[in-house]
């Protein structure tokens, strides 16, 4: 194992043959976890990190079982290793059968609000995924989103770029005829935003997406 770790911290590492590695030996499957939580060598935690993501999104449910151990990384204080989970915990999402997100949602969506804004951003940009697998989280999410201002740390410039992904996962979960009127007000608002990406989506969210 320690050879295959070796290689797995080469910079030009070969992911596609160590995702079919890990799809195919669960013994290897748990190192490669391991080595993602614990192995202090950053070329080695995110090339696992690496493999797991894209092994995930063909086979989630043979990861199902590390549920438990992807989340506690909710609280690591290396951003990166809460990024890793937000990720993959959304891979994992479609094989959510026991709904175990219902025990760490609360969690999961205060890295909203996280203090390294690329992990809210990560956060934010995961949602997708949940929402997709569990529609009746949408509009609880969607209250977070459109409050998100009221409570950021985040200064102005930042919080309008955080508006931008907003507005993409509005786009991606309403449409003409589902769009509450709150949601429409919040996109009307953003079409001044001092963003330039952010106006340019909320006025053609605006546009696309009038009041019925």
């Amino acid at each position: 194992m320690d050879s295959f770790i070796q290689k797995i911290a080469e910079k030009d590492f070969n992911l596609p043959f160590f995702v079919e590695i890990t799809l195919q030996d669960k013994e290897f499957r748990d190192e490669i976890v391991i080595q993602m939580i614990s192995n202090p060598d950053i070329m080695v935690y995110y090339h696992c990190f690496y493999i797991l993501e894209m092994a995930i999104a063909r086979k989630p449910e043979i990861f199902y079982p590390y549920w438990n151990e992807i989340s506690i990384l909710l609280d690591h204080p290396n951003s990166y290793h809460r990024d890793f989970a937000l990720t993959l915990l959304a891979g994992l999402i479609s094989a959510d059968e026991e709904k175990r997100f219902n025990d760490i949602e609360d969690k999961y969506f205060s890295l909203l609000n996280d203090q390294k804004f690329m992990t809210a951003l990560c956060c934010l940009r995961s949602l997708g995924q949940i929402v997709s697998s569990r529609p009746d989280l949408l509009p609880g999410v969607m209250t977070l989103l459109m409050q998100h201002e009221k409570a950021t740390a985040y200064p102005p410039r930042q919080e309008a770029l955080f508006k931008a992904d907003v507005l993409i996962l509005m786009r991606q979960n309403y449409s003409r005829n589902t769009i509450p009127p709150v949601v429409h007000t919040f996109i009307e608002r953003q079409k001044t935003s001092q963003s330039p990406k952010t106006r340019r989506l909320a006025k053609a969210l605006f546009k696309d997406l009038p009041i019925p």
